[in-house]
């Protein structure tokens, strides 16, 4: 199998868990995910978001860091990293 497949479907089981609000288990999918596509901005949202909803605010910001990086003018980033930063 393709890494870049198997990186997109580990993401994919990610989503689906935390669409349903499984974040405990769409987490550790979504860190496989982006072991191998690292620069994945939906990904890389998916877990922020997912790690914030779970408290782990050092591990959200750092992922809302990389998205400002890899793009800017994220401003759903931008939004909700200066949220998380205030509380």
């Amino acid at each position: 199998m393709l890494p870049t497949y198997l990186g997109r479907v580990y993401l994919g089981l990610g989503f689906a868990k935390m669409k349903t609000d499984q974040f405990v288990q769409a987490v550790p999918d979504l860190d496989k995910g982006l072991e191998i596509l690292p620069n994945h901005l939906s990904g890389l949202s998916a877990r922020a978001f997912s790690l914030e909803k779970l408290g782990d605010r050092k591990r959200a910001l750092e992922d809302y860091d990389r998205i400002l990086i890899l793009k800017p003018d994220d401003s759903w980033a931008t939004e909700r990293r200066t949220k998380l930063q205030a509380r």
